[in-house]
């Protein structure tokens, strides 16, 4: 009946057109909209521009056509969920739902009526240039994010579900449809999927694919295969971050001409989304990491919202706009080329000008960056005065180096070595200039003086740097952008520039070892442990240690056994100190065919590795002669930060003998490496270094630690840390200051823990309990609803605990004169503990019974 319903209405629609009906007697849906025109026709049914006879304007009506599976009462309470719920979204870039109704026992939405093309045939028309790609893309992208943020999933984006208007425009289309269809069939066809697990691996494979070719053959689920995420292929529920993924192949396949992963089915894709995006060298350098984490096959890699997704295009692009400005006014040597500065400039001459050479550093540190760094100084304005002030040394530097080199080797040819180790160390500081300009916030901006310190060269030889030539430049480039963005704490960008350098990597040698794959896999192995990911870490590092050796890449080898040692032995696992040994056998012989300089920072981490691995062996004397080692390495190779690394970690070991007096002095000696070096406060090791100083002044009731917890209190990042440290500074007020002083404190320490309410109870229940006593005693009422809060947490905790704050309880109500109140207390304690086992009451109440009575309730 359907059909035939179907064919009626396009037959009239047909005889309106050849002007054979007058526009009153044109057929109308529902009574209520005539038809005009036919706009598209698609598996899901069919749009008219129709004209709402009732309000008088012209609206876009799509009139669904379920499958035979589908319920049309179901479908229609689908869609009408859906209308309400993207109706309530008002936003430029998305198409305004208008109503929803039923017509001869089909539904139909009708929506704004945008004059215009789909985005697929704005596609197709050719001439179209990067800008306008992204200038249309992006406004898609806000379209989603705007669904998204009202909890609004699309399923199906692809270039035929958006509308380029005429007036400019681009809106997103039919979220509602995708989602109502595929919602009803999902509730049957993912049981079906997952009765297939029981069957062998062919017939798994046979039947998937027949159950996804029916329902994608009609659009009735998930969306349209050669767009879809992982997930969706494999049956699961659509997200945000399955937009995303999307939105990156459409946004892929615009740019390059062709989609990144091959495939028309369902079974293809599964297996090809798995594998490297094709024509990635046809993307932009700075688009191309920002969509490949995108395209992710794990939903958590890729970016946490679209949002971010835009701001991370906007700003690459903008920063791509400046570059290419540069080049074109003639600020430098360089003109722009995937993440870095192409520097050699064979065309200029072997004998270029010494000057001209010497002035390169201006195009990379130029007055216009450094204007733009410090600008971040409203974020934190002593980490970016340290950045400012250590990038002018080693621009300095590295300008008087290049003179020498310059005048030494008589204008250095553009091959020489030395020349292009100073051009591989521009490449690397013009990298860390743009994390610092472009990506740094008030939290990652502390972590500049760790990124800065990959920059200085041991002894000032810049050759130390070297990357290993025989690396491409693009792989090695890649990489090493990948660990600088894991040094400032730019995890998310670090993981998908490794998956980049990777997949470049693959693409130059399909073979099964190469060093451009020891290096990427290094370069991962490293982030994944800066992240903490630890297993997944190992599983990298020892693949990138196979690569290592199979292609001879000694470089590699030495930073990945370092790199092991250290993640069999971070904390987060069981230490495994005997591993790690075994990972650094090879790592003395390396040093040595490597031929690295006795400052070489490496030499520092080979004995800082060797010191963790004796801590963890419990063998702390030779864990402090190897502390001590690395120590005077890093202060050869002018790293002061290792320098207070390696003071720390001594004074680690001093705090696990109990030496409190030398393990303060040892922790001073750091604090004071770092303050010469204008390290600010914010930085992770000077927070270490405050919160040790003040826990060692807590133990020692020495109040100048207030200081020192102050600072982390207000300072850290972590907000369990910030409690740790209230916690620490209102016992030491107690004990050692004022009741103002101890009241100040307390009221700092509750604001921090009602932020935080997912604090660890025995912490929630050790501040909250503390902080309160401090303010009853100073008469404020909100005092005991606190101490009820905290005996609250405790039952939550275990029974010693509650048993042994109501007994405190009590003793303080008794010390401020309330005997009946503390007598009552006293009676229901008794109450409570009496069923309890008699050890219990032997260990835990009897020793608080036995106390003398208070003077004031006798």
């Amino acid at each position: 009946m359907q059909a035939t319903d179907d064919i009626a209405l396009e037959y009239a629609r047909l005889r309106v057109r050849l002007g054979l009906v007058p526009a009153t007697e044109r057929p109308t849906i529902d009574a209520r909209y005539r038809v005009e025109q036919t706009l598209g026709r698609g598996a899901m049914g069919v749009v008219y521009r129709v004209w709402d006879q009732r309000l008088g304007r012209y609206v876009a009506l799509k009139l669904v056509r379920p499958s035979p599976g589908i319920e049309p009462e179901r479908l229609h309470a689908r869609l009408e969920r859906e209308a309400q719920a993207l109706a309530k979204v008002d936003h430029p870039n998305v198409v305004h739902i208008h109503d929803v109704g039923s017509h001869h026992g089909a539904t139909y939405l009708t929506m704004q009526y945008v004059p215009g093309t789909t985005l697929h045939r704005w596609q197709e028309v050719g001439g179209r240039s990067l800008r306008d790609h992204l200038d249309v893309y992006l406004q898609a992208a806000r379209g989603l994010a705007a669904a998204h943020e009202g909890n609004i999933v699309h399923r199906d984006f692809k270039p035929d579900n958006v509308l380029v208007g005429e007036d400019g425009i681009v809106r997103v289309a039919d979220f509602g449809i995708a989602a109502a269809l595929s919602l009803d069939e999902l509730d049957t066809t993912l049981d079906a999927l997952d009765s297939l697990t029981s069957t062998s691996a062919h017939a798994e494979g046979d039947q998937l694919e027949s159950t996804f070719d029916r329902l994608t053959s009609t659009g009735m689920i998930l969306g349209t295969p050669i767009y879809m995420a992982p997930e969706q292929l494999a049956g699961a529920r659509a997200t945000a971050r399955s937009d995303q993924f999307g939105f990156c192949v459409a946004l892929w396949e615009a740019i390059a001409g062709q989609r990144p992963f091959a495939g028309q089915t369902p079974a293809q894709l599964r297996d090809t989304v798995r594998k490297p995006p094709a024509r990635a060298n046809d993307l932009p350098g700075w688009l191309r990491p920002i969509l490949i984490r995108g395209l992710a096959c794990d939903p958590e890699r890729r970016f946490p919202d679209m949002g971010q997704l835009v701001a991370a295009i906007e700003r690459a692009r903008s920063r791509s706009r400046r570059v290419a400005a540069a080049a074109l006014v003639g600020l430098g040597l360089f003109a722009a080329a995937g993440l870095g500065w192409a520097l050699s400039q064979h065309e200029l001459g072997q004998r270029e000008r010494c000057e001209t050479f010497t002035q390169a550093i201006d195009a990379v540190w130029s007055d216009t960056r450094r204007a733009e760094l410090a600008g971040l100084a409203t974020l934190d304005p002593s980490a970016t005065e340290h950045a400012l002030t250590t990038l002018d040394r080693l621009a300095e530097d590295w300008r008087s180096s290049a003179a020498a080199t310059c005048e030494n080797e008589f204008a250095p040819a553009p091959d020489s070595r030395q020349r292009l180790c100073h051009e591989a160390w521009l490449l690397a500081l013009d990298r860390s200039v743009e994390l610092l300009v472009v990506h740094a916030n008030a939290q990652s901006l502390a972590n500049a003086p760790d990124l800065l310190a990959r920059l200085v060269p041991p002894r000032a030889d810049y050759c130390a740097l070297e990357p290993d030539p025989r690396v491409d430049a693009e792989v090695a480039q890649t990489s090493a952008a990948a660990r600088e963005a894991a040094e400032f704490g730019e995890l998310d960008r670090a993981r998908a520039l490794t998956e980049l350098a990777l997949a470049r990597a693959v693409e130059l040698d399909p073979g099964p070892y190469s060093v451009e794959r020891a290096e990427a896999l290094a370069a991962r192995g490293a982030v994944l442990v800066q992240a903490g990911e630890l297993e997944p870490a190992l599983v990298s590092l020892a693949e990138a240690h196979a690569q290592a050796v199979a292609s001879g890449h000694r470089g590699a080898q030495l930073d990945i056994a370092l790199w092991r040692a250290h993640a069999a032995i971070a904390p987060g696992r069981t230490a495994q100190p005997e591993l790690a040994a075994s990972y650094l056998e090879s790592a003395e012989p390396l040093t040595h065919a490597l031929e690295l300089d006795e400052a070489d920072p490496r030499r520092g981490d080979l004995e800082s590795a060797r010191a963790m691995i004796e801590q963890a062996r419990g063998q702390l004397e030779s864990a402090s002669e190897h502390h001590l080692r690395a120590r005077t390495i890093y202060a050869l190779a002018g790293q002061p930060i290792r320098v207070a690394r390696a003071w720390i970690n001594l004074a680690t070991i001093q705090l696990q003998r109990g030496e409190l007096a030398p393990a303060k002095r040892t922790y001073e000696l750091a604090a004071s490496e770092l303050a010469d070096a204008g390290v600010p406060e914010r930085h992770r090791y000077r927070l270490i270094l405050d919160y040790h100083l003040g826990l060692i002044a807590y133990q020692t009731s020495d109040p100048s630690g207030l200081v020192s917890l102050d600072r982390v209190a207000r300072l850290h990042g972590d907000p369990l840390m910030r409690l740790r440290a209230l916690g620490y500074a209102l016992a030491l007020a107690i004990d050692t200051g004022t009741n103002e002083l101890a009241q100040a404190w307390a009221s700092r320490a509750l604001t921090e823990l009602d932020a935080h309410p997912e604090t660890p109870a025995d912490l929630a229940v050790e501040i909250e309990s503390s902080a309160a006593f401090v303010l009853a005693a100073a008469g404020d009422p909100s005092a005991e609803p606190r101490l009820d809060a905290a005996e609250a947490r405790a039952a939550d905790i275990d029974l010693e605990t509650l048993v042994n704050l109501r007994c405190t309880r009590i003793d303080w109500l008794q010390e401020q004169g309330r005997c009946e109140e503390a007598a009552r207390r006293r009676v229901a304690l008794d109450t409570f503990v009496e069923p309890l086992d008699q050890e219990f009451r032997d260990r835990v109440i009897a020793p608080w019974r036995a106390q003398p009575p208070s003077a004031e309730c006798p």
